[in-house]
């Protein structure tokens, strides 16, 4: 028989306070005690389990939502988790299926249900990110409208900012990320963004089609660790190696990464200009961004001195 727990003893082991215990089951379903016929919380040994990696997380900087997904993910049985991959295909499909259908009521029940199906990488990695895809390519092969895209899209937008906004850690560790001019798809950054937030650094995100110029201004008030521009679009050459440079200067000496398909063809120029090519494959993205870290911290001036690695 499982050993049962009184609150007042489950705070006792994990060193959180009763009324904390209270707020993070009725906020985030963590953890999730029985009730004794007198309505008392039970807790068992996993429960004391939860409670502690919980705890972990949120002392080590991460935000109090994520770190409640994160344990309710790893919390999984086993064959919950050898089912879990299919149930994010499943959502992804229904997603592309609620925009086929126009039935925006459907899409926001599908959104809804996803943000709690793992940690904020795996839920746009796995679900937003190819129902982005395969809405975009029936998009192109008109099998949907413009107006069926849009909702889909800022639907999963909306979805991937607030996810962003709940995992940013609290970081010395910071960067810039922003879409060249021209480039409109700023969701492929939000993913950037979640990737670099489950790495430690926080962002700042400035979003589709930022000038030079505007960047510049961003980097000379943040004083960022290093900036992430986005092409996922093909550049016209002729122009692309002119406005790199005026990328490269807004950077100034802060390091600077170039990813997406559309930088591709471009890479050997983001080299010429000091800056770091990246294809999008997440062992070479993650490669580029401990480079770039190690250049920041031998970059002479003042700022070194402001952070903590």
């Amino acid at each position: 028989m499982k050993r049962l727990l009184r609150i007042q003893t489950v705070s006792e082991l994990t060193g959180v306070p009763a009324a904390l215990l209270r707020a993070w089951e009725r906020r985030y379903g963590v953890p999730t005690p029985q009730r004794s016929e007198s309505a008392y919380r039970l807790y068992d040994e996993s429960d004391v389990a939860m409670v502690k990696q919980l705890r972990e997380l949120i002392t080590g900087g991460m935000a109090p939502a994520e770190a409640a997904r994160q344990v309710l993910a790893t919390r999984t049985t086993p064959l919950e988790l050898a089912e879990d991959a299919p149930n994010l295909r499943a959502l992804h499909h229904s997603l592309v299926e609620a925009t086929l259908a126009f039935d925006s009521d459907l899409l926001e029940r599908t959104v809804r249900r996803a943000l709690f199906c793992g940690p904020a990488v795996t839920v746009f990695d796995q679900v937003f990110a190819p129902a982005l895809r395969d809405i975009g390519e029936r998009w192109e092969c008109g099998t949907l409208s413009v107006a069926q895209e849009h909702m889909a899209t800022e639907m999963m937008g909306t979805a991937t900012r607030n996810l962003l906004t709940l995992v940013q850690p609290d970081s010395n560790r910071r960067a810039i990320l922003a879409c060249i001019d021209s480039e409109l798809h700023v969701l492929p950054l939000y993913g950037i963004g979640l990737r670099l937030a489950s790495w430690g650094i926080r962002v700042d995100i400035l979003g589709a089609a930022t000038p030079p110029a505007g960047l510049g201004e961003m980097v000379r008030r943040r004083n960022p660790d290093f900036v992430v521009l986005s092409a996922t679009c093909h550049l016209q050459q002729d122009n692309a190696g002119r406005q790199l440079a005026e990328y490269a200067t807004a950077c100034g000496s802060i390091p600077w990464l170039l990813g997406g398909a559309g930088g591709t063809p471009l890479q050997a120029r983001v080299a010429e200009l000091g800056g770091v090519p990246c294809s999008g494959e997440i062992s070479e993205f993650r490669a580029s961004i401990e480079a770039l870290s190690r250049s920041q911290r031998v970059r002479p001036g003042p700022h070194d001195e402001n952070l903590t690695h």
